[in-house]
């Protein structure tokens, strides 16, 4: 048996792996992690690709030239330039030639959009009233005008008869002034593309 040189350093086994010396191959010691800034390793909230929460795309502020709806008007359409145009006369040939004037305009534009037909259906069913009024004070003023002729005929004065007839003329043309002026200012009012409104709202056209 020979003995190796003392002070010789012992050789190493060729099957066992050079390494440290009580280490295996791929095991680190405990807190040696990958160094910092090595791939695959970031700091929280700066990964690639991640975006703070925003506003999203599709919303958008409303623009300068954006107002609220007045109290009280509950938005609809407008309707473009030729649908007021038409809307206007059926307020204004209403006001003038009475329910005969809004019919016949309503009947022509009521087919174009839902504003035509909604406008010439307003300004119809006041002029229908405003006539239902003008018959009745010709009915009254037809009263006094017989009367008045009966007691010219008896006691050759106009008596009461002359005075019913004259009041009721005089409302006569109220009637027909105030549909007029309505119908001059919902006219102007739909032209403008601002609401309509008349003193009697109970529609006898649906």
């Amino acid at each position: 048996m020979t003995y190796p040189p003392q002070g010789s350093a012992p050789q190493p086994d060729p099957q066992q792996p050079q390494g440290a010396p009580g280490f295996q191959p791929g095991y680190q010691q405990p807190g040696q992690g990958a160094p910092q800034g090595a791939p695959g390793y970031q700091q929280p909230g700066a990964q690639p690709g991640y975006q703070q929460p925003g506003p999203q795309q599709g919303y958008q502020q409303p623009g300068p030239g954006y107002q609220q709806p007045g109290p009280g008007y509950a938005p609809g359409p407008q309707g473009g330039v030729e649908d007021r145009q038409s809307a206007s006369l059926a307020h204004l040939l209403g006001g003038i030639f009475s329910w005969l004037g809004a019919l016949i305009m309503w009947l022509v534009s009521k087919d174009k959009s839902a504003f035509n037909n909604a406008e010439g259906k307003k300004a119809l069913n006041f002029q229908i009233w405003i006539t239902i009024a003008y018959i009745a004070l010709a009915i009254i003023n037809g009263i006094g005008a017989g009367m008045t002729t009966s007691s010219l005929l008896t006691t050759g004065s106009t008596g009461f008869g002359g005075l019913l007839s004259t009041l009721a003329g005089f409302a006569m043309f109220a009637v027909w002034v105030l549909g007029l002026i309505f119908g001059i200012k919902n006219f102007n009012a739909v032209k403008n593309g601002q609401e309509t409104s008349y003193p009697i709202s109970a529609g006898l056209i649906k």
